[in-house]
């Protein structure tokens, strides 16, 4: 038997069947785990409040759709603050089942639910604190513009080779403003690292797998094709992963990182980033300032990072329009990587969201329940569609690599 113990949220039950119209909280959860044509027990106990359970038929990611199926206020005669209801699931149906008061807005309560086969139910919350009805509050956002790419031109500079302590090379650019095809070194061929220095440059890769670091300037760096790992080091740098499975990396500055083709790992490093992921299942990270996070086409994660904050580096901010924006989020594909927090300590806010001075759409802001503080915008999606917990993913925290490529 599944049971969850909760305070009941502020959202007023201005939708609920048989006690519609009623000032109080309600907390949605989707059944999971349920074998068919199996009686289903659903229990929702308080020492608080008088407690009203309530079963809906629901669509595939946990909205409610019509009256409900089965309800109760009252358990037993003089046994008024317990509620029990049961219903029989039929074949391939989704099931909410919501709790709620007959009479207060919020309180502490216990709900279970179990088949009378002894089949395990699960309760999985769904409705985490956004707001029902009324209007929602506009927010007017400026977002990272891709930067120019300068074409690749040949530039008269001795660029040579050096021996590193382990054993590999480097093939390194000039101080200066470097511009040139790698192909067309035969030395760089055989480098484990590319450096750029100084200097605006523009590299283009080889088909070979490189890593290449810009540091200082606003380099223009095209990986080619290859698996490559690409670091814009210092200022604001434009990134092409290009074909093939790459790693991407703005580091400081305003930066432009796309991923191209195949599944690549796309990061903003410090200040206002625009990552792409292109083709392919992407995992974009913003990380530091306030990015804006286009996944493209795929199957992509987009990661909303908590660890790391300090005084003077944030990931997340008090001011909705500071934070990430996810601009191309696709419900039941994509999925929104957490660290260090899971989806039950979160909320989800409906707002009005102006980009660029363009006309309001409609968008969910994701707030943290412990620190009041926002997390990251998803545009064009309102919470009743983001609610479902398999929107969200923990694991991300468990793979302390992808934070440190």
């Amino acid at each position: 038997m599944a049971t969850v113990s909760k305070v009941l949220d502020i959202n007023p039950a201005n939708n609920s069947g048989s006690y519609e119209g009623r000032n109080t909280g309600f907390d949605d959860y989707l059944l999971g785990g349920l074998a068919p044509n199996q009686p289903v027990t659903v229990t929702a106990v308080s020492n608080e409040f008088d407690t009203v359970v309530q079963v809906f038929r629901a669509d595939a990611v946990g909205n409610v759709t019509g009256n409900p199926i089965a309800f109760n206020d009252d358990k037993a005669i003089g046994s008024n603050l317990n509620s029990e209801t049961v219903f029989t699931p039929e074949v391939g149906a989704n099931y909410i089942v919501r709790v709620s008061s007959i009479n207060i807005l919020a309180g502490t309560y216990d709900v279970s639910a179990f088949q009378q086969n002894g089949q395990s139910v699960a309760l999985n919350y769904v409705t985490p604190g956004f707001e029902a009805g009324g209007d929602s509050p506009l927010v007017a956002v400026s977002t990272p513009q891709p930067l120019g790419a300068e074409p690749v031109e040949p530039n008269a500079f001795d660029p040579f080779s050096v021996l590193l302590g382990e054993g590999g090379t480097a093939f390194s650019l000039s101080d200066g403003s470097d511009s040139l095809t790698l192909s067309n070194f035969p030395d760089a061929a055989s480098a484990s690292y590319i450096f750029a220095w100084n200097g605006d440059d523009n590299v283009l890769g080889t088909a070979r797998i490189e890593n290449i670091n810009g540091n200082k300037g606003n380099d223009t760096i095209d990986g080619g094709a290859g698996g490559d790992i690409v670091r814009g080091g210092k200022d604001s740098d434009n990134l092409f992963g290009n074909s093939d499975s790459d790693v991407l990396n703005g580091n400081n500055g305003n930066d432009t990182v796309d991923g191209g083709a195949e599944s690549d790992i796309v990061r903003g490093g410090k200040e206002n980033d625009l990552l792409i992921g292109g083709d392919g299942d992407d995992l974009l990270i913003g990380d530091y300032g306030q990015d804006s996070l286009i996944g493209g086409a795929g199957r992509d994660m987009f990661v909303f990072r908590t660890d790391g904050n300090n005084a003077s580096l944030k990931h997340t901010s008090a001011n909705v329009s500071q934070v990430d924006i996810i601009r191309d989020f696709v419900i039941g594909e994509d999925t929104i990587g957490l660290t260090g927090l899971a989806f039950s300590n979160l909320s989800l806010e409906a707002l009005q969201l102006s980009v660029n001075g363009g006309a309001p759409v409609p968008a969910t802001a994701i707030k943290i329940n412990s620190t009041g503080e926002y997390l990251g915008v998803v545009e064009n999606i309102t919470p009743d569609l983001l609610k479902n917990p398999t929107s969200f993913d923990s694991s991300i925290s468990s793979n302390p690599s992808y934070l440190q490529s």
